[in-house]
């Protein structure tokens, strides 16, 4: 969706005549500022994939998948607009005004009455040599300019130079520009966009031109010099590499050949290295060929200019044919009726061709379109290999219209996956890397499974308790020492209660871990309670409604332990605001009377006041706990 005619921005400073054209990160339009009453063409930034307008005008930047990505992209614009404010050259658009609107931005240029290069060859075909290379000395100049600037244009070609009705050629759209710091470094890492035809091989590398290179842009103007006198989209530089160049047409002046020749060389070394070295070779042209198949671009001639020596036989020339033609009316009139009628045929036949051929391309493009989006979707879903071959398949419809003499019309945007198969394949590796370091570091031993929490002992904590398939599960209480769970939690009926005793990690007597889960399953020990404890972060958390805390390792692999409560007698105490687990090490007692009753345990509390409270040791009065060995507790396993 574009803003309407009449839209009205900045509080009535400008007012939008209608839409010039729209690519694919923005709308260009035809404005009026209403108080020098001037024409001015504003472009605003909308990521046309991924952008969208509400009734207001106002635009919503991207999905919560890819909003990143458009604001990245928003930034590259700004960017764009800030660059050229810098610049002063007559062959350079101007930048007037720069602002933020309707959840977007903004950047005010000159109207440029006149057309593209890309326009005028299309309707006149290949251009007069001394035509073309006038234009091109004026971009080149332009060119120079910016590069005294450690800047790179990256995106020379037809369609962004504009002529004036002067003759004066303008150079547009720093879209993909870069400026480069006094290293010659990138100062950006926005992808780089590819113009088929016209991007040097250096230019197809993933990340683009990383340093500054005059020859990038030289590569460019040679390229656009060749569309201007072949009237035919320049050879790949993968081509190049491998067939040479050809196509040139023999009548162009050994220097312009020249001049094309080197600057459009597959190795950037073996270009001129600086536009005053293309420019020297190219080099101003006082006598050039005559050209026999273009009549009619001979018709523009700079005004003013005396009539040229051939001008008498042109008068000849055009009398010849009224004669031929007054005879072919006496003498043969039906032939020449039929010639007009077949002229005609043909020119219908072609457009019937042409339009077929746009109807295709514009096919093409919505079926890219297509696949694209459901390539994102699987790749969003995670499913990596499918979301491969949605983009590889894609890129066959890309490659269709991108290479149709139809390319032109659609501008599809620079990150709209022309690397999407390699952004899929990155992403899938990266999967694939996590995956491998899950492995690493997660396990199962006889169907329970273990994590890595990268404590200093190597030992590694099961991921559930005792009696539990999942995480937030409760699982089974059991007193200490024992290995089966009770109905009733008494000191009268605890096996092991005031008996001296040595720690019992990894006796199936004693251990319910080792007991229930066998294998090299174990109950932690004080010390790897402690170790836990001092060697991991602790936030209280919830996981499927249950309170408890997640216990984060410093590799970033965790645990979750709930707050299960104990058992006492019959009853359960406290689910969901304590959590107490069993070590294996008993506390043969500190207390006179009390001695061989307790056990090490780790001690968790959420009270009403939100105080967050983990502890493990004795039983002294700070919060460390040491629990009663009758009472019923949960454990979660350790294995070596």
């Amino acid at each position: 969706m574009q803003l309407k005619s009449g839209t009205l921005l900045q509080g009535g400073k400008y007012k939008i005549e209608r839409v010039l054209g729209q690519g694919g990160f923005g709308i260009t339009y035809l404005a009026t500022q209403e108080l020098l009453d001037r024409k001015v063409c504003i472009k605003e930034f909308f990521f046309k994939d991924s952008c969208s307008r509400n009734l207001k005008g106002e635009v919503t930047l991207g999905t919560v998948g890819n909003r990143d990505i458009v604001e990245r992209f928003l930034n590259k614009f700004l960017k764009e607009a800030r660059t050229i404010s810098q610049l002063d050259h007559p062959n350079i658009i101007r930048i007037l005004d720069i602002f933020k609107e309707n959840g977007t931005a903004y950047y005010v240029m000159d109207y440029i009455e006149g057309n593209s290069l890309d326009d005028i060859v299309n309707r006149r075909g290949a251009l007069p040599e001394k035509e073309a290379v006038d234009y091109i000395k004026q971009v080149a100049s332009a060119l120079d300019y910016i590069h005294q600037r450690s800047i790179n244009h990256l995106d020379v070609k037809p369609a962004n130079i504009m002529v004036r009705t002067d003759n004066k050629a303008i150079l547009i759209d720093f879209g993909v520009s870069k400026q480069y710091d006094e290293q010659g470094e990138q100062t950006s890492t926005t992808p780089v966009g590819i113009s088929y035809g016209y991007a040097p091989l250096e230019q197809y590398r993933p990340g683009g031109v990383s340093e500054f290179s005059p020859q990038a842009d030289i590569y460019s103007l040679g390229a656009t010099l060749y569309r201007l006198l072949t009237g035919k989209v320049p050879p790949q530089a993968m081509e190049i590499l491998n067939d040479g160049l050809v196509g040139l047409p023999t009548t162009l002046s050994s220097n312009v050949t020249t001049a094309i020749q080197k600057a459009m060389q597959p190795k950037k070394d073996e270009r001129p290295q600086n536009m005053k070295e293309f420019l020297k070779i190219l080099n101003p042209i006082n006598n050039y060929p005559k050209t026999s198949n273009n009549s009619i671009g001979e018709k523009t001639k700079i005004i003013g200019r005396k009539q040229t020596y051939n001008s008498k036989p042109k008068f000849k020339k055009w009398i010849l044919l009224l004669i031929l033609a007054i005879i072919g009316l006496g003498v043969g009139g039906n032939y020449v009726k039929e010639a007009i009628k077949k002229n005609k045929e043909e020119k219908e036949e072609l457009a019937r061709i042409n339009k077929e051929k746009e109807e295709q391309a514009y096919k093409d493009k919505d079926l890219y379109l297509s696949l694209i989006c459901e390539g994102d979707i699987l790749l969003n879903n995670n499913k990596f290999d499918d979301a491969i071959s949605k983009y590889e398949e894609a890129e066959t419809y890309r490659d269709k219209y991108l290479y149709s003499e139809y390319s032109g019309l659609f501008n599809i945007s620079t990150y709209n996956k022309i690397r999407a198969v390699d952004d899929a394949e990155k992403i899938y590796k990266e999967k694939q890397a996590r995956e491998a370091e899950y492995r690493r570091t997660h396990g199962t031993i006889n169907g329970h499974e273990w994590v890595d929490l990268g404590l200093p002992t190597g030992v590694k904590w099961a991921t559930c308790n005792i009696g539990a398939d999942k995480p937030e599960n409760y699982g089974n209480y059991y007193a200490w020492g024992e290995i089966s769970t009770n109905s009733d939690y008494t000191s009268s009926n605890c096996a092991t209660y005031c008996k001296t005793m040595s720690d019992i990690s990894g006796d199936a007597q004693f251990d319910a871990a080792r007991a229930n889960w066998k294998g090299s399953w174990r109950m932690p020990t004080q010390g790897e309670l402690e170790e836990l404890k001092n060697n991991c972060t602790w936030d209280w958390t919830w996981k499927n409604g249950v309170k408890g805390l997640e216990i984060k390792g410093r590799n970033g692999n965790s645990i979750f332990l709930p707050f299960a409560g104990y058992r006492g007698g019959l009853l359960l105490h406290n689910v969901g605001e304590f959590g107490y687990y069993w070590s294996s090490t008993p506390d043969n007692g500190f207390y006179i009377d009390g001695g061989n009753i307790y056990a090490y345990s780790i001690y968790g509390y959420y009270g009403y006041d939100y105080e967050r409270r983990f502890e493990v040791g004795s039983s002294s009065y700070d919060g460390e706990w040491s629990g009663y060995r009758n009472r019923g507790l949960t454990i979660r396993p350790v294995t070596d």
